[in-house]
């Protein structure tokens, strides 16, 4: 663990018994938004995590649970399939439910950090659609794998105070340009459950690690807690950082930690010119813009609107996104993000 880094979330040893393995993982939580929240607000009353009609800028921080853990005999990039040692004797399709999705997560070896989303299973082999950078073909006999229920609209928010309007806005990956809007596919409403920019059910929209989402309250109705509850990753964090376009364009990224960051501890690959923007979540309204606090540039280093080195004293805390807006000058990609496990 980063000397430099410092716990933010009460974390606990838990033990769980899967098909007859024994595993422990750390747990915990982490509280996201306004970080004054629960405070006194000077009126009598006391700070919301999300003021009504306000965006925050989120990520997953934390690991969502843990159904299976055991290592890996072989994978095939080609098929996509995972075979597992031993005998999990698992049951066909039990981790391939689409309302009920789960993720596949190597935690060693070359390959440690890749991730892929279970389309079907076996009884000792899993066929999985990869998220992150990685090759199957590489996977050595021995590595550590993990099933977890991934995070989505429903399980992720179902200990916060998520009120009715609430909407949710992702992002396409490969749009270009800066200053991105969230399309019917990327938009998402709260009425009792989570439905998209189309009026289809979206409960089971996947909300994967690395990838910044905004939460937006109604106009009316503030979310007085935003609090999320899991397993401190075991595995490292890997995200592809690709340009799609020839001018400047933003990446909305998100770094997958239960523990604020400094800015300099991120390794993040940016090119001269890069941009880090950020919202301030403890100020309210929509549509945010990064203000001289909240922008960071790369030289070699990064830099704030101050023009103030900032890789030892910037903190971005849990359970925050960002947006990396990649100069035009920058290389195109793909480029892999990388950092090391919690």
């Amino acid at each position: 663990m980063n000397p430099r880094k410092t716990l933010s979330l009460i974390l606990v040893a838990a033990t769980a018994v899967a098909h007859g393995q024994i595993y422990t993982e750390a747990v915990g939580f982490v509280k996201m938004g306004n970080t004054n929240a629960g405070q006194p607000d000077g009126q009598g009353g006391t700070i919301s995590a999300v003021p009504a009609n306000t965006d925050v800028w989120l990520s997953t921080p934390l690991e969502n649970e843990l159904v299976f853990t055991g290592t890996v005999d072989s994978g095939d990039t080609g098929t996509g399939v995972i075979t597992v040692s031993g005998s999990p004797g698992w049951t066909n399709g039990e981790f391939a439910s689409a309302a009920d999705p789960h993720i596949a997560i190597i935690g060693s070896g070359s390959e440690d950090g890749l991730r892929g989303v279970i389309n079907s299973n076996d009884s000792n082999t899993l066929t999985v659609a990869i998220t992150t950078p990685g090759d199957l073909s590489s996977l050595t006999l021995g590595d550590t794998i993990r099933i977890r229920k991934a995070w989505t609209l429903s399980n992720f928010f179902a200990d916060s105070d998520i009120t009715i309007g609430c909407q949710v806005l992702t992002f396409d990956e490969t749009a270009t340009g800066v200053d991105h809007a969230s399309g019917p596919n990327e938009s998402f409403v709260y009425f009792g459950a989570w439905f998209d920019g189309n009026s289809a059910p979206a409960d089971n929209k996947i909300l994967h690690p690395g990838e910044m989402f905004i939460l937006r309250s109604p106009a009316a109705t503030p979310v007085t807690d935003l609090t999320v509850f899991g397993d401190v990753s075991l595995a490292k964090k890997r995200v592809n950082i690709q340009k799609d376009g020839a001018g400047d364009e933003d990446m909305e990224l998100a770094h997958s930690s239960a523990l604020p960051t400094l800015v300099g501890d991120l390794s993040i690959p940016a090119g001269f010119g890069d941009l880090l923007l950020f919202a301030d979540n403890d100020a309210t309204g929509v549509d945010k813009v990064s203000g001289v606090a909240n922008s960071l540039i790369y030289f070699g280093q990064w830099f704030d609107g101050n023009s103030t080195p900032v890789d030892a004293t910037f903190v971005i805390p849990p359970g925050t996104g960002f947006k990396l807006r990649r100069a035009a000058a920058s290389p195109a990609g793909p480029v892999e993000w990388t950092e090391d496990a919690d």
